[in-house]
C-alpha cells in the first residue's frame, strides 16, 4: 500500500471487494444504458468489468481519503497466475441475466460476441499474441479524480509490473470513448483499427464505440523516457 500524502490518494493492491466499484464507475463512464436501458447497461457493465478482471494477473486501485473509488489499472503477464478463479462463474450468471431479460438479449449478446471476435482479428491483424506479450486490461480513472496524476500513477505502475516480468512490449485496446491522446503522449502506437459503423452490424454502437483501437508500447524505450 502507498499513500500520496500530496493528494491524499491511496494505491493498493486489487482484491475482490473492489470490483463492485469498478463496476460502478465503468458503468458511470461508458454506460450504453441510454440506448438499451438502465437494467440491462447495468449488467453489460458489470459484464465487461469481469471480461477484464478475469485474465488479469495484477491490478492497482486508487481510493481517495473518503474511501471513494478514483481509478484502477489492471494487467497481464503470460504464465502467471489470474488474480481470481471465480470470474468463469461471474461472467457465466450476468449472460444468464441478459438472458432472462425481456426483449432484445439475443442481438445483445450477438454484438457481444462481435465485438470480441473484431478484438481477437485485431490482435491477429497487429501481431499482438496473448500467449507472449503483456497487456493492459482495462485503465480506468473517474472523472471526480482527473488531474491529480492518479492515471499516470497507475500507468506507471503496470509499466514497471510488466519490466518485473521481463516482457519487451505490451499492447491495450481502447477506442473513441476513451482519451486515446494519452497513448499517444506516452509514445505507444496505434497499431491496429475498425470502424464499427462500417462491419454490417445494424446498431452495433449500442454496445461498443464507433471506433476501436490497439496501441503497442516498447517497454525499453517508454521506461528509458522516464
Amino acid at each position: 500500500m502507498e499513500k500520496d500524502l500530496r493528494t491524499q490518494i491511496t494505491y493498493r493492491s486489487l482484491i475482490w471487494d473492489d470490483i463492485e466499484h469498478i463496476a460502478q464507475e465503468y458503468d458511470n463512464t461508458w454506460s450504453y444504458s441510454d440506448v438499451i436501458g438502465k437494467k440491462t447497461g447495468s449488467i453489460l457493465s458489470q459484464l465487461s468489468t469481469f471480461h477484464y478482471v478475469q485474465p488479469a494477473t495484477d491490478g492497482i486501485v486508487a481510493y481517495d481519503n473518503q474511501n471513494r473509488f478514483m481509478g484502477v489499472c489492471l494487467s497481464r503477464v503470460p504464465n502467471q497466475p489470474q488474480l481470481f478463479d471465480q470470474c468463469d462463474e461471474k461472467i457465466m450468471q450476468l449472460l444468464e441475466q441478459l438472458q432472462r431479460l425481456d426483449g432484445g438479449a439475443h442481438d445483445l449478446i450477438h454484438k457481444i460476441s462481435v465485438w470480441e471476435q473484431l478484438e481477437f482479428e485485431m490482435e491477429q491483424e497487429s501481431n499482438c499474441l496473448i500467449e507472449k506479450d503483456a497487456e493492459i486490461e482495462l485503465f480506468l480513472v473517474a472523472a471526480r479524480s482527473r488531474g491529480l496524476g492518479i492515471g499516470g500513477k497507475l500507468f506507471k505502475h503496470a509499466l514497471q509490473y510488466f519490466n518485473q516480468h521481463n516482457a519487451t512490449k505490451f499492447f491495450l485496446h481502447t477506442d473513441s470513448d476513451c482519451d486515446v491522446s494519452f497513448y499517444d503522449y506516452k509514445g505507444m502506437t496505434c497499431v491496429s483499427h475498425r470502424d464499427v459503423t462500417k462491419i454490417g452490424v445494424e446498431r452495433a454502437t449500442d454496445v461498443m464505440a464507433e471506433q476501436l483501437y490497439i496501441y503497442e508500447g516498447n517497454l525499453t524505450e517508454m521506461l528509458g523516457a522516464k
